[in-house]
């Protein structure tokens, strides 16, 4: 009986002794937990305050904290350079939140984050250059990034605006778009070649001033592309494509005249 009531006694204890470092153990992560939420909550608010500064322009009060991440300094940057009224101020901001050795690859960061055309303006007004080798970033990468082709990708809206822009900083009318290790397929595209192929295909705007101001720069319509195809090879693939989808319908007539204005353009300039 007294050895029983020993081992009685022991197990007792070791569930009494397990029993407590459970319950510390779980009072202890709750307390992690809190302590997590409480300062998630304050980085929300930290947040939520530095986009509203953004919104007021109130640049002074954008700052970097304790409590925000690369990551938040990086979205925060961002927000910024979408901004359709970027200043020098607000450029100020973007170097304290998130510096960058150079400014190509400020430009190239640019590109990527879909920055506003006004930001882009300013930083090639700074000495930013307008191609961009993505190894510059990315040393794994090859091939570069054209500021004319995220322009036209981008803001195909606003291509008699910015393009004159960008002919007066020296941009090369017949700059050819790079091929990279995974576009097999693509590259050597010129502005007309991607402006049919993106802007008329996918917006449907055909804007015969973006096609005038091209060839006025010099844009060449002989030029090849990486599968010695110009840019008559691209109106001829687009209007049939698009003739096939739409049949004989109002569109597809409009696009006919389209196509003949287009090529009448083109021809001209040949």
């Amino acid at each position: 009986m007294p050895k029983n009531r020993e081992k009685r006694e022991k197990r007792e204890a070791t569930a009494s002794a397990v029993s407590a470092a459970s319950a510390a153990s779980i009072s202890q992560k709750k307390g992690k937990r809190i302590e997590n939420l409480a300062r998630q909550r304050a980085r929300q608010l930290i947040r939520e305050q530095c986009y509203t500064f953004i919104a007021e322009k109130k640049w002074a009060e954008v700052k970097r904290h304790p409590h925000l991440d690369l990551e938040d300094y990086r979205r925060l940057a961002a927000s910024i350079l979408r901004l359709k009224f970027f200043t020098a101020e607000a450029a100020t901001v973007v170097d304290r939140l998130w510096p960058m050795p150079s400014l190509a690859e400020r430009m190239y960061q640019l590109m990527a984050e879909n920055a506003s055309w006004e930001a882009i303006q300013w930083y090639l007004e700074q000495g930013a250059p307008m191609e961009v080798s993505k190894e510059v970033v990315y040393p794994w990468q090859a091939g570069n990034e054209i500021v004319l082709f995220h322009i036209m990708v981008h803001y195909p809206s606003r291509l008699l605006e910015i393009l004159p822009v960008l002919l007066r900083m020296g941009m090369d009318p017949n700059v050819q778009r790079p091929c990279g290790k995974r576009e097999e397929r693509a590259g050597g595209e010129t502005a007309l070649m991607w402006y049919v192929l993106f802007v008329i295909r996918n917006v449907w705007t055909l804007e015969m001033g973006v096609i005038e101001l091209l060839l006025e720069a010099g844009c060449d319509p002989l030029l090849e592309d990486k599968q010695g195809r110009t840019v008559f090879d691209y109106v001829e693939y687009l209007y049939c494509e698009n003739a096939i989808q739409w049949k004989e319908d109002e569109r597809g007539l409009r696009s006919k005249e389209e196509k003949a204005t287009l090529l009448r353009a083109l021809r001209a300039w040949a």
